[in-house]
């Protein structure tokens, strides 16, 4: 009866008596090396003339030919488990512990606890949680223009999490690189890219005190089975190299694929755009709309904390401040340095001196000495027994970046010009305008790239307009005190028809200009001086010199106008004059429509209706 029962044992789990060639047979029967699961964790790409892996690195692959080959790659991998290889076993830990899972493999073949170096970098036993990490926009690098990805382990560890491990993916590019040269390459492709890791502190340091951008953490919503494998992923990814590509395998690409390969979730393959362009915030939005997100929270950045500090001022401290910041700079120190400074005003005061020793560059030296001094003055004081005072932004903290706009848009336009009438349809790939919401961007700013307007009429397809970039970088001042905020700028490339009198008429141009943007609370008011090249139209000028001048509001939660007039002054021979106005307004609407209506004057005057779709 004992062996019978032992013998029943080993039939009802034939699991455990599997060997090597049973394992391989079974592989190959229920072709293992084809599922979803095993291409998405070595990036398999399925092409014409078999499979090609997008890692780029050769010690990636436990097989020869595993870069093109995930059947000998599944067989090389049961070999390592095996042959109990604890290197290669934890060298690459998730496709290993993967196919044991899979197959069925015995218990004795499972050697995680071994893993001494994964252990310790991952520390699954205390990540409560893994989060994906949002930094916006940040104009002074092309390649942060829409933010940044990043995964935090939520380890809880000293610091409130700042010391917790975080994977991060980025170019690997040459130190002042030529910017035209950087660009270039990172349109087609000239650079590797690598998954490393670091701390959350050595990111918030760059991105929050130095980038001034702040930080969104999404926290997902995984079991602990796929969290697990997902730290078993990015363990095998630490230091292998992709192609980079500026618009679609980028950052938001690759960090999103990771979480896709360990979670089973959606985030980019079946977006619209079918990854020919990766925007970060849509990898945020798709897992939100998924209800893969549990919470989130937000570490603001310098200039988002000294915002929160001024809210919290009296008026009287606030106007001292701001007098103060203007002044002298011993002026400053002494003054605050007073018994009559409130709690407030002296928290404030070491919040501005510590902006400051990140935004003026020219005198970082004295703003670090009036921050110690201040720090100094603080501690000397008996405490108030007040609560600890809140470092977010309440308004930032309720409007988290996954509630703006989403950045690609498909629209048509119904358009009346004199006599004529016809349509416009327009793509537009990234990113956003000036009426666009302000949730994850710079507010007032505008960055468009990629986008192509087409006119129909009753007897032509015509090109209105392709915009090849636009920006508007207005760099307000959020807080009213010196060294907050500075020159606005603007770039643009553009092709289209000269003026509205001439539909086929097409010129390329680029304009750039620098001036000042002031805001008003929930409006601004910009101007800039412009130069303007364009290629020959009749007798035009080919360069020319000007102002932009506009205006626009956000306070409105339905309607969003805007006014933008140019005035441009030929400088070469032909000193030709231009006059070019827009009136806009945007009805703002809950889902993901953008619908608006446009008056616009270029030599003629045109009205146009357009209903967007933002995807």
């Amino acid at each position: 009866m004992r062996y019978f029962l032992i013998l029943l044992f080993f039939i009802s789990n034939p699991a455990l008596s599997i060997d090597l060639e049973t394992a391989q047979k079974r592989a190959k029967s229920n072709k293992i090396w084809q599922s979803e699961e095993w291409l998405g964790l070595l990036f398999y790409e399925k092409r014409s003339d078999g499979y090609l892996s997008k890692v780029t690195s050769s010690d990636f692959f436990i097989s020869a030919n595993g870069y093109k080959s995930p059947s000998s790659e599944v067989s090389e991998a049961l070999k390592a488990i095996y042959t109990k290889n604890i290197k290669l076993r934890c060298q690459f830990i998730a496709r290993t512990d993967w196919l044991i899972q899979k197959l069925n493999i015995p218990d004795e073949y499972h050697i995680s606890s071994e893993c001494k170096d994964f252990n310790e970098w991952a520390k699954p036993e205390k990540t409560k949680s893994i989060s994906l990490v949002f930094a916006t926009g940040y104009f002074g690098n092309p390649a942060s223009y829409y933010g940044h990805s990043l995964i935090k382990f939520d380890q809880q560890t000293a610091g409130q999490g700042l010391n917790d491990t975080v994977v991060n993916f980025g170019a690997e590019t040459p130190e002042n690189e030529n910017p035209l040269i950087y660009i270039t390459k990172g349109i087609f492709g000239g650079y590797q890219a690598q998954f490393t890791s670091g701390k959350l502190y050595e990111h918030e340091t760059i991105y929050g005190q130095v980038e001034l951008r702040d930080l969104w953490l999404y926290q997902l919503s995984l079991s602990a089975k796929k969290q697990l494998l997902l730290q078993k992923h990015l363990w095998e990814l630490r230091g292998q190299s992709f192609q980079y590509f500026f618009s679609s395998e980028n950052c938001a690409y690759f960090i999103a694929r990771a979480i896709e390969n360990a979670s089973g979730k959606t985030i980019v393959r079946d977006h619209p755009s079918k990854s020919g362009w990766v925007i970060p915030i849509n990898g945020f939005m798709e897992l939100y709309e998924q209800g893969a997100i549990s919470n989130i929270s937000y570490i603001p950045s310098r200039s988002s904390q000294l915002l929160n500090e001024l809210q919290q001022l009296s008026s009287s401290d606030k106007k001292t401040l701001t007098k103060l910041s203007y002044s002298e700079f011993a002026n400053f120190e002494l003054k605050i340095l007073t018994s009559t400074v409130s709690e407030k005003l002296l928290q404030a005061s070491i919040s501005y001196a510590t902006y400051m020793a990140s935004a003026d560059k020219d005198n970082k030296k004295y703003w670090k000495t009036v921050r110690k001094k201040l720090i100094t003055h603080r501690f000397s004081l008996p405490p108030s027994g007040r609560e600890a005072r809140n470092t977010e932004n309440t308004n930032q903290a309720e409007s988290p970046p996954h509630l703006g706009d989403r950045p690609s848009k498909i629209a048509i336009s119904s358009w009346f010009e004199d006599s004529l009438s016809g349509l416009t349809l327009t793509l537009r790939v990234a990113n956003s305008d000036q009426l666009s919401k302000n949730q994850g961007r710079i507010p007032y700013s505008r960055l468009e790239m990629l986008k192509i307007e087409m006119d129909i009429d009753e007897s032509s397809l015509d090109l209105r307009q392709l915009t090849l970039v636009d920006i508007k970088s207005p760099n307000i001042s959020k807080t009213g005190l010196k060294g907050d905020g500075g020159y606005s700028w603007q770039l643009s490339a553009i092709i289209a028809p000269y003026d509205f009198s001439c539909e086929s008429c097409l010129t390329a141009s680029g304009t750039g200009g620098f001036g000042k943007t002031v805001d008003f609370g929930q409006s601004a008011l910009y101007s800039y001086l412009i130069g303007k090249i364009n290629t020959p139209y009749q007798n035009e000028s080919q360069f020319s010199a000007g102002i932009n001048l506009g205006y626009l509001s956000q306070s409105n939660d339905y309607i969003h106008p805007k006014f933008d007039v140019i005035y441009l002054k030929g400088i070469d021979n032909k000193r030709s004059e231009n006059l070019i106005w827009k009136a806009e307004a945007r009805y703002i609407s809950p889902q993901n429509w953008d619908n608006r209506i446009k008056l616009e004057h270029h030599n003629e005057t045109r009205l146009s209706f357009e209903f967007g779709y933002l995807f």
